[in-house]
């Protein structure tokens, strides 16, 4: 019974404690089913009620009974489906996916390098802008290797900045976010600018933001 817990999701289907009942929840679908709590071949039940409080363990079930006709003196078995209802809208995201010719998504997955080494016209910077942008970098007391970064950041969608611990990784990366905004982009577009920030910590966030 601990395995149990009280729901109000259909998340269980009742057979008949035989062979025959158990190759029905072998072939029952859980993938066709999964986000659906009324139809299928086999009746699909909620445990309603659950009672420890005797030596006995007594559940309620509540579900759709007209497919199913219960015998006394006959053991049933209960078996927990799978039952998930964003299981459906992931797939159909991916199969959106899947019909676009050029999708952001699928060519990281299929070609890291050549997406990463690649710029979108959408931000391909004047090299007036470029040389700008670079003799500024003294002024935000940029290191030699600190810059070459910055420069190929202005030439690819991708640059992995490694280093071990203490080494300045989520300083750089703060002192490039304050460079690009101060005066990357506040030369090119004028409206407001949003930027993801994700880390392996929370800690390494919190020292970027600060």
């Amino acid at each position: 019974s601990c395995r149990f817990k009280e729901s109000i999701f259909k998340e269980f289907i009742l057979v008949e404690d035989s062979l025959e009942g158990t190759l029905q929840a072998i072939h029952f679908s859980d993938m066709e089913y999964n986000n659906k709590s009324d139809d299928g071949p086999l009746p699909i039940f909620s445990l309603a009620k659950l009672d420890n409080s005797s030596a006995e363990t007594t559940i309620r079930l509540k579900g759709n009974f007209t497919d199913i006709v219960l015998e006394e003196q006959v053991t049933y078995r209960l078996y927990k489906r799978y039952f998930d209802i964003n299981t459906v809208k992931i797939l159909k995201m991916l199969k959106e996916l899947d019909k676009k010719e050029n999708s952001l998504f699928l060519n990281i997955l299929k070609n890291p390098n050549t997406w990463g080494n690649s710029l979108s016209e959408k931000y391909t910077y004047l090299k007036e802008l470029k040389d700008i942008a670079l003799k500024l970098c003294d002024e935000f007391s940029m290191s030699p290797s600190q810059r070459e970064i910055a420069e190929n950041l202005l030439e690819k969608r991708l640059q992995i900045v490694w280093g071990p611990p203490g080494s300045g990784k989520t300083h750089f990366l703060a002192l490039f976010v304050t460079w690009y905004l101060t005066v990357v982009k506040s030369r090119t577009e004028k409206k407001n600018c949003i930027i993801g920030i994700t880390a392996y910590t929370k800690a390494a966030i919190d020292n970027l933001l600060e």
